[in-house]
């Protein structure tokens, strides 16, 4: 794994498969086991854990059905539990690596089976995104990490109709401002020219370059000064 990175991984089998490879000391969690198969059960809510990223948001899960077949059982090695279930036992985890090196999450339920309540899975992945962001941000060409420009913030994240991005650089350059889908496809230009040293706002209101709505979703607002960029993600809920 490469240093500097964030990487989510998710699957009901996936320590199963890897639990004796290299690859899964990446993730500092213990294998437990498999679970059970669909005739037991395993989860039917998960909880997230006092002083992590998931603190607060409780979910129920497909109890019983496909996706709660063999779910596999962690522990806590160098990582954090984000998650136990109805038993207390661990589902999901996160890890910054040796030195926090890089960071990761691993989930051992599908995400796509949560059922939103008072929480929302669009709230989850804003949390896990922003976690796995925020480290070093994204960077193109692994280009080392902005000396002359930084991406604050964007209020309020999640937003359903307008969000304020806050921005600054130390050096005038040339500057652009982007909206990108999951997919890497380009959604909207906010900005393209030259800025003095300064902290900056705009505004985007959720609309592409052709003026319509985007749908809700994971975006990132990317900052580019000349070979440099810094991605921030964010989470349009309506």
């Amino acid at each position: 794994m490469l240093t500097g990175k964030g990487l989510y991984i998710e699957g009901v089998d996936f320590g199963a498969d890897n639990y004796n490879s290299q690859l899964y000391s990446y993730f500092g969690c213990s294998f437990l086991g498999t679970g059970n198969s669909s005739f037991y059960g395993n989860v039917s809510l998960v909880e997230g854990q006092p002083g992590t990223i998931a603190e607060g948001k409780n979910y129920n899960y497909l109890y019983q059905e496909p996706p709660d077949h063999y779910v596999d059982e962690i522990d806590a090695d160098e990582g954090t539990i984000l998650f136990r279930d109805q038993t207390g036992i661990g589902r999901a985890i996160s890890y910054s690596g040796p030195g926090n090196s890089y960071r990761v999450i691993h989930s051992t339920f599908l995400f796509g089976a949560l059922r939103d309540s008072i929480n929302t899975r669009t709230e989850l992945m804003a949390d896990y995104m922003q976690y796995l962001t925020q480290f070093t941000g994204i960077q193109d060409d692994f280009q080392p990490k902005p000396i002359n420009s930084h991406l604050l913030k964007n209020n309020p994240n999640p937003f359903s109709s307008v969000t304020k991005i806050y921005w600054n650089i130390t050096s005038s350059c040339q500057v652009e401002l982007k909206i990108f889908d999951c997919s890497g496809s380009l959604v909207k230009g906010i900005f393209y020219g030259k800025k003095d040293f300064g902290s900056y706002e705009l505004t985007w209101d959720g609309k592409d370059n052709f003026g319509g709505n985007v749908k809700p979703g994971t975006y990132f607002i990317q900052l580019k000064t000349g070979s440099f960029s810094f991605t921030k993600a964010i989470v349009k809920t309506k």
